[in-house]
């Protein structure tokens, strides 16, 4: 779709993370929940969110939405919240480039540098 053509590099590099295995069991709701727990865990959901400017939706029990950038996330009290969706912006792909390199020590099952 127009102005959304960068999410196909977001997407590529989703494929690389962890194994087909638990892409298949986890969520990118799942990964920031766990950077969320755990700061020093380099999530790269989190890195491609925040680089794109992505905005998280996310769900009280009044039935109230919160939308928040994903370093506001992490800051967030999730108590009583739940991650519902995430939104993106449309950029202009002729003054728009993202790119982005998962360096890693193996192909499968290690973490991002």
């Amino acid at each position: 779709t127009s102005g959304y053509e960068y999410l196909s590099e977001i997407a590529n590099h989703i494929s690389k993370i962890a194994n087909r295995a638990v892409r298949n069991t986890g969520t990118w709701a799942g990964n920031l929940a766990m950077k969320h727990a755990h700061l020093e865990f380099p999530s790269d959901v989190f890195i491609c969110f925040e680089t794109v400017g992505a905005m998280i939706t996310l769900f009280d029990s009044n039935k109230q939405s919160i939308e928040v950038s994903p370093l506001d996330f992490l800051q967030r009290d999730l108590t009583g919240l739940l991650i519902e969706s995430v939104k993106f912006s449309a950029y202009d792909a002729s003054k728009t480039f993202i790119k982005t390199f998962k360096i890693m020590p193996r192909s499968a099952n290690a973490h991002a540098y």
